[in-house]
């Protein structure tokens, strides 16, 4: 029999060793091992009780950071997920824009699986494009959890390790605007109505034939 609690405090065990990682990262990046800290469930850190902390990697309030980091350690999905808009993809997108917008802070969502590079999926910035290579540009559906209905955002996506090769400076003004005007309401799709008296002669036609 599967063991459900052992499964769950080993997956939870990953998410929290992925937080660690993203973290040590970002104060490698950038050389101050007191920027970035995983964002402990108990509000440990003794200014987040003070600040608007969300996210799942948050920067010391000195330094000013302008994104909010929201991690993901999950197995079973591959990048045709992101492109196809499926799987865990649309739920992510949607988590990670309420949050950025609640504490006005471009989100970056950060997700990686085993053996393979650490991914950031964010909104779409053209100083990005212009900048990183390679990336992918998606435009991703889901349902809001601010407002009904669903809505999209045009995203792109590209490599940690990548964005971390850039200054300080580069990387603070990847968002020359605001990249909450990227998202929108999803268009309704309207299905066509077949006249009902076009489908009985069809019908009939077929009989006949």
């Amino acid at each position: 029999m599967v063991d459900r609690v052992k499964l769950g405090k080993a997956s939870k065990a990953r998410g929290s060793g992925f937080e660690t990682e993203v973290a040590n990262k970002l104060c490698a990046w950038y050389k101050d091992k007191d920027a970035f800290y995983r964002v402990p469930a108990s509000g440990a850190l003794e200014w987040s009780t003070s600040m608007n902390v969300d996210g799942d990697v948050t920067a010391n309030p000195k330094i000013n950071f302008p994104y909010m980091i929201e991690c993901k350690r999950y197995e079973n999905w591959n990048i045709e997920n992101l492109l196809r808009n499926n799987l865990h993809f649309p739920a992510w997108v949607a988590q990670s824009v309420r949050e950025g917008h609640a504490i006005k802070r471009i989100p970056f969502l950060v997700y990686k699986r085993n053996y393979h590079p650490i991914y950031v999926t964010a909104p779409f910035s053209r100083t990005i494009a212009n900048t990183l290579d390679p990336y992918v540009v998606k435009t991703i559906e889901y349902n809001s959890e601010e407002h009904e209905g669903k809505e999209i955002i045009k995203t792109i996506t590209f490599f940690l390790d990548d964005m971390l090769k850039l200054s300080k400076d580069k990387v603070y003004s990847l968002y020359p605007t605001d990249w909450y005007k990227q998202v929108k309401k999803a268009k309704v799709k309207k299905h066509k109505v077949k006249d009902p008296m076009l489908v009985a002669n069809q019908a009939l036609e077929g009989l006949d034939l």
